[in-house]
């Protein structure tokens, strides 16, 4: 009796680690692929299909025209034998950005390699936050992958602006008081007597405290470039926006503003 009993004690036992063994990695994979393909699932991300290496120009964040690209390079590597297609798409908030031009995609053979990719908006004062990617088969059936990045890119059409910032150093970073943070911009105006522009470090919704900043030469009507830094003296804070402004030549009237994220801490 007391065999019988060890006996369905141990075949119990032997089914039960059978049934507990996980899935290889070939079989979890497969299943993996199969959700992919058969959902479309617009998270889903797999080794086998991947865009990595982001570049952008010009960078972000930035205060562009209308019509002005900007141009997305990457790396990929897809297992699609057939190749694949290749988007980036602006997104604003949750939805695709209003009056965009994109580029089409060719086809990318299997494997691994590189690509571009460029967008504008054409119309309508509006702020990119996201760029959408997706990389789809070749007939566009099925979509391998899907992501979304952040970035900032204002689009403006007022005819006194500034644009095409550089940062120096770049966002973000940590500083030590008094190391300056360099603005760079081109800028145009129809203001005949010239304006002034300034840039200034803000935290929050106030000047950041304790800061020092460029004053303004006088910017000739038309279209140039020009530069204005800050810093911060003492207290330890952290910049998270910079304001641009632009004025009439006497500073009475205010002719352009703007803020654009950023992130100096300063210690």
């Amino acid at each position: 009796m007391f065999n019988k009993m060890r006996l369905v004690s141990t075949v119990i036992l032997m089914l039960f680690m059978t049934c507990s063994v996980p899935l290889s990695a070939s079989a979890a994979g497969q299943i993996e692929q199969v959700n992919l393909r058969g959902t479309n699932a617009p998270q889903a991300v797999s080794a086998d299909h991947l865009v990595t290496q982001i570049r952008l120009a010009p960078r972000t964040p930035n205060i562009l025209l209308f019509n002005q690209n900007v141009t997305v390079s990457f790396s990929y590597n897809s297992t699609e034998p057939g190749g694949v297609r290749i988007f980036a798409r602006p997104v604003t908030g949750t939805a695709l950005t209003p009056n965009y031009a994109a580029c089409g995609s060719p086809i990318y053979p299997t494997g691994n390699g590189t690509g571009t990719c460029s967008f504008t908006i054409t119309s309508g004062a509006t702020t990119v936050n996201k760029i959408r990617f997706q990389m789809w088969d070749a007939d566009q059936t099925t979509l391998l992958f899907q992501t979304f990045i952040p970035v900032h890119y204002q689009f403006r059409g007022n005819p006194t602006l500034v644009r095409g910032l550089v940062l120096a150093p770049r966002t973000p970073n940590i500083l030590l008081f008094n190391q300056n943070v360099t603005v760079r911009f081109s800028y145009r105006t129809n203001q005949a007597g010239g304006v002034r522009i300034f840039a200034r470090p803000f935290t929050g919704s106030a000047l950041t405290p304790n800061y020092a900043a460029c004053a303004s030469p006088l910017y000739p009507v038309g279209s140039g470039t020009g530069s204005c830094s800050f810093t911060i003296s003492d207290g330890t804070v952290t910049v998270n926006r910079i304001r641009f402004q632009v004025w009439d030549a006497n500073q009475t009237t205010l002719l352009f503003q703007s803020f654009i994220p950023v992130h100096f801490q300063f210690r």
